[in-house]
């Protein structure tokens, strides 16, 4: 075991002792309880003493220990209807991977002549299909996905400047663009990025208001709209102002 878990692993139990036996919250038990095990959890979540799932799975254990709530209250999370619509999304993601779908739909349509024939096309053919793959996967993993693609594309324009596309204008301008179309694109659906369920959860729960997956797409497209073309002319003008000629 690396030395960073070996102190973890001491040090999160040494916290939540000093924790739970610090009269910091008298008043209320249950509270001071679970910011002993918080600070437990933190611990080892950030120095890895135990793999994260399990440490993970060790909260509902812990509140269940120490009487904060009870076992069907702990473990009812796992099988909230955002964790299932979570598990579906990356098991889409995951089967997309796996098929090349991706790369599929991104070559279709970057080698259309209409687009491919100018950068400024490219780019926005570019940040199109980063969008529209981040409406339904993970940016993270759009961006992921859409960046050896694209390092590839961008050496085939340039065979004498192949090993330094990471570092041109033009090179950096195309990864910037996958990186905030893609975080764009996951505004449009509540799969689009984790946050967008995660909110709607803590709608459901607090302001008890369901918002529907159409409801979301109707707001977050009219705001996705807007942005991505406010995007694409600013990378488009960062073309020019680099001097980068326009046909390919």
């Amino acid at each position: 075991m690396e030395l960073r878990k070996k102190i973890g692993f001491v040090l999160g139990p040494v916290a939540f002792f000093l924790v739970f036996f610090s009269p910091l919250l008298p008043n209320n038990p249950a509270a001071h309880h679970l910011l002993a095990i918080f600070f437990l959890i933190v611990i080892w979540w950030i120095t890895e003493s135990l793999p994260i799932p399990v440490t993970a799975l060790l909260i509902p254990v812990f509140l269940i220990i120490f009487q904060i709530t009870s076992p069907k209250e702990a473990f009812a999370p796992f099988a909230h209807p955002i964790i299932m619509l979570f598990l579906g999304s990356f098991i889409l993601a995951e089967a997309m991977r796996i098929h090349h779908l991706d790369r599929k739909l991104a070559s279709l349509l970057l080698s259309r002549k209409s687009l491919a024939s100018r950068k400024s096309r490219l780019l926005l053919a570019v940040a199109l299909v980063s969008a529209g793959l981040s409406l339904w996967v993970s940016n993270t993993a759009t961006t992921a996905m859409m960046f050896p693609i694209v390092l590839g594309l961008l050496s085939s324009l340039d065979n004498s400047s192949s090993n330094s596309t990471r570092h041109s204008s033009l090179g950096l301008i195309f990864l910037l663009t996958i990186a905030y179309a893609a975080s764009i694109g996951g505004i449009g659906t509540p799969i689009g990025s984790p946050p967008n369920l995660i909110a709607i959860g803590m709608m459901d729960k607090f302001l008890n208001y369901k918002m529907t997956f159409f409801q979301w797409m109707v707001i977050g497209l009219t705001i996705l709209m807007p942005m991505f073309a406010v995007l694409y002319f600013f990378m488009k003008f960062q073309l020019k102002r680099h001097k980068i000629s326009n046909k390919i």
